[in-house]
């Protein structure tokens, strides 16, 4: 009996201190998001580079510390991403917008640097993956007269659903409050089908970010 005790409180400690290691936080942002050098054909001579689109970024983090400075970082994140073009002159008016939304799972590594005044800076650097919830890729307007109008679901007609990546960030970090900045490019081509003679599709995005941690 007297050993069970002994393990039970040894097994207890182990709980404890993970739990100490372990911080839980909450975090939101800002994507500018792209389809990399992908050009979309919308008409018979005519195609789009999907750039520069503004998406919502937020979701729930942890933290697991190796040490005092060193550590894992993984979450779970609703993330918009896609990308989006437009034209207005006189042979050609159009505006098309590629809204896809993911769920990520990101986990990086970090080290935390100690500035003046209670202030951490850390990079981190790592992989992630996501899947494809929802989205379409919509097109408006017109060239020479061609009406180029459609609204088609972005997963079951142009993308496929899973994607994966690496991802590097830059993070400041006071008190419980951490400012970051961060980078994510897609390994996996996201157009279903291929193109052959020229850029595929792949996952681009800058992101701008403010969490806070609860413990």
């Amino acid at each position: 009996m007297k050993r069970y005790f002994v393990l039970f409180l040894l097994a207890s400690s182990c709980v404890i201190l993970n739990a100490q290691q372990l911080k839980i936080g909450v975090r939101g942002g800002l994507n500018i998001s792209s389809l990399s050098d992908y050009d979309h054909m919308i008409g018979q001579y005519e195609d789009a580079g999907l750039e520069n689109k503004l998406g919502l970024y937020a979701g729930i983090f942890g933290q697991l510390h190796f040490s005092e400075k060193s550590g894992i970082e993984t979450g779970l994140f609703y993330s918009q991403l896609g990308g989006k073009d437009k034209e207005n002159d006189y042979y050609e008016s159009y505006k098309i917008t590629a809204n896809p939304s993911y769920l990520q799972l990101p986990v990086s590594i970090f080290y935390k640097f100690n500035l003046t005044n209670g202030f951490k800076l850390y990079p981190s650097l790592g992989v992630y993956g996501g899947y494809g919830l929802s989205g379409n890729l919509k097109t408006q307007g017109s060239i020479a007269n061609e009406n180029l109008d459609s609204n088609i679901k972005y997963f079951n007609d142009f993308a496929k659903r899973f994607d994966a990546g690496g991802t590097a960030g830059l993070n400041l970090e006071y008190n419980k409050f951490i400012f970051g900045l961060s980078y994510d490019h897609g390994f996996i081509r996201v157009n279903k089908k291929e193109v052959i003679y020229g850029d595929n599709a792949f996952n681009s995005n800058f992101r701008c970010t403010l969490s806070y941690i609860f413990n």
